[in-house]
């Protein structure tokens, strides 16, 4: 009874990551399109939904430290789901044990795929409004006439990509 109960919330965990894909496809779309209002909305959806994990992942403890304890196990070692398939002897449970699991794992390596897919996004799109800036900044000229120019990080001298090309 109590390893059901264990089931339930790992396999709300998953849907719960299901709707978190959901949002990191979305999140993908709105980088692409440099729409910042959508990846506000998602943001603020991934908040909901993160505050929504912690809360499950509270209560799998709470309720693997229950599963624990009726078998007489110290829960203070850690709550593991191989500690559980340790105590879970019914056939039935156990499978359903780890089919909840492997949901789980799935959604969990899918979403970390398309976090750092969306990483990447994010990163490219920075190093074009950076490279952006640099090519439309304006030299200051008379940084290299009046001031000795060994006095100054090369950084700080060099101008814009397109000034300094011409």
């Amino acid at each position: 009874m109590a390893v059901d109960r264990v089931i339930e919330v790992l396999e709300q965990l998953a849907e719960v990551h299901e709707q978190l894909i959901e949002c990191a496809e979305t999140k993908k779309a709105a980088i692409i399109a440099n729409d910042i209002d959508a990846l506000s909305r998602v943001t603020a959806s991934e908040s909901k939904l993160i505050a929504r994990i912690a809360e499950l992942d509270r209560q799998r403890h709470e309720r693997s430290v229950q599963v624990l304890s009726d078998h007489g196990f110290n829960a203070s070692e850690g709550v593991t789901l191989n500690r559980l398939y340790g105590v879970v002897f019914n056939p039935d449970q156990r499978v359903r044990l780890q089919q909840a699991e492997a949901r789980l794992r799935e959604r969990l390596e899918r979403l970390r795929q398309l976090n750092d897919l969306n990483q990447q996004l994010l990163k490219m799109s920075i190093d074009y409004v950076n490279f952006s800036i640099e090519v439309l900044s304006p030299q200051r000229d008379d940084d290299y006439i009046y001031r000795n120019p060994a006095a100054h990080s090369r950084d700080y001298m060099r101008g814009g990509l397109y000034n300094t090309k011409v």
